[in-house]
């Protein structure tokens, strides 16, 4: 390990003389390196061809300014990946609305998968029933009808669509009251059923997804 700090950590050779006899030898360094930085960083990755690399939470890259200067910033860092040899991207984020880099390339590579045009970006999605920490022990004696009404209902179509688990039910419900504050819409956002829903229900939209719901309801057919 030649260096190790919250910024970087780089194993090979430490002695310089070493790496300066392999040089002249013509031999290549055994070494690597692992590096970190922020979305806000100016010049990020400059002067360096990483073999992979990890966008973590990239759909809110907007703390770097707009949209449009989110999409610089990671097609600029996309572009240092080396071009020789295998590499691998990973961009890993929660939606957040139906903009951005990060919404347009996860549907585009959706649409290339079910076309079956090939793709160089695998779409991954994993709902929230999927995780097995997603999962809470009913108390004895607990009363399901206690509970808001609107919430029973979207419960009820869950169930339908997934096929749930009491204990599931919830752990949904715990952790809406918990840490949610009973908002829906922050539960569809972090916890989605569908990467539809995910986009959907994230971002900074006119109208909550629960109005929308209500509205639905009361659509009727043109006379």
């Amino acid at each position: 390990l030649r260096v190790n700090n919250d910024k970087e950590m780089e194993f090979g050779a430490r002695a310089r003389e070493a790496r300066r006899q392999q040089a002249l030898a013509g031999e290549m360094e055994h070494g690597g390196k692992m590096k970190s930085g922020s979305a806000g960083d100016a010049y990020a990755l400059s002067g360096h061809s990483p073999n992979g690399l990890h966008l973590s939470e990239c759909a809110k890259y907007d703390i770097v300014g707009d949209i449009d200067r989110q999409e610089r910033v990671i097609l600029s860092v996309l572009g240092s990946m080396s071009k020789s040899g295998p590499s691998i991207v990973m961009a890993e984020s929660t939606a957040n609305g139906q903009q951005g880099w990060f919404y347009k390339t996860f549907v585009a590579a959706m649409k290339a998968q079910a076309d079956g045009d090939g793709v160089n970006w695998v779409p991954v999605f994993i709902p929230w029933f999927k995780d097995p920490d997603c999962w809470a022990e009913v108390p004895s004696g607990y009363v399901w009808e206690k509970w808001d009404a609107d919430d029973r209902a979207r419960e009820k179509r869950l169930v339908e669509q997934h096929k749930l688990k009491p204990q599931q039910l919830y752990f949904r419900r715990r952790t809406l009251a918990q840490d949610l504050g009973m908002n829906p819409d922050y539960w569809d956002q972090e916890y989605p059923d569908s990467w539809e829903t995910a986009f959907i229900s994230s971002g900074a939209g006119l109208l909550g997804r629960t109005h929308r719901e209500r509205m639905r309801t009361q659509i009727q057919e043109p006379i």
